[in-house]
């Protein structure tokens, strides 16, 4: 039976990472996310529905949950020190991460949990996120690929933990192993935009205010 801590953890993680933010504000507009684009609920699809603000504030929220769960647990377990401190912070991410990406509003079906994963982070490994940032936009800004940037740049954050030069990879294990797992779930939730960047049909960014 898991301990009565981590249980708390992930489900009320859970629970947060679930509030389908861009599907709450594009029905506040009387759209149906789903119904539009890629039928995601992120924020790349919301700025399709309803333009550049809607986006970005869609994009921040989402951020914020991944961001507010671990930052909480952080502070819980601030002095417990060993396993505790390491792994917990990590459990509330993943946990967040998986709520948004698989929702219990939205019958399991969720977006595709970059920007939530980024907020996780934030917390967590925030100069590797940095260097995963400047890698998405120089990515975006290029090919004009949403998709590939969220892929690379996942990648990216997972190279800078390992090579992080004043520390060593066995002293961040933990964070390595959550780091690739991300990636991992970031590749799987774009596996339609791989097979159409493959062909050569995946949409292009398009700026809308």
């Amino acid at each position: 039976m898991l301990p009565v801590e981590i249980a708390i953890i992930i489900l009320s993680s859970y629970m947060i990472g679930s509030i389908p933010v861009g599907y709450l504000v594009c029905k506040s507009k009387g759209i149906d996310i789903r119904e539009v684009g890629s039928g995601n609920i992120g924020a790349t699809n919301v700025g399709r529905a309803l333009g550049t603000k809607w986006k970005i504030i869609t994009l921040f929220v989402d951020a914020f949950k991944g961001g507010i769960c671990v930052y909480l647990t952080q502070q819980y377990f601030e002095k417990a020190g060993g396993i505790q401190q390491d792994v917990y912070p990590i459990i509330a991410g993943m946990s967040a991460i998986a709520g948004h990406n698989w929702t219990i509003f939205l019958k399991f079906k969720g977006g595709k949990g970059v920007a939530t994963s980024a907020g996780a982070m934030s917390c967590l490994a925030p100069i590797p996120l940095l260097v995963g940032i400047a890698a998405y936009l120089i990515v975006v800004k290029i090919s004009k690929y949403v998709s590939l940037g969220s892929m690379i740049s996942t990648f990216v954050v997972v190279l800078c933990i390992i090579f992080d030069p004043y520390t060593h990879w066995k002293d961040q294990l933990f964070l390595i192993i959550y780091a690739t797992i991300i990636w991992l779930l970031v590749l799987l939730r774009h596996k339609d935009n791989i097979k159409r960047l493959i062909n050569g049909e995946e949409s292009k960014i398009v700026s809308k205010t």
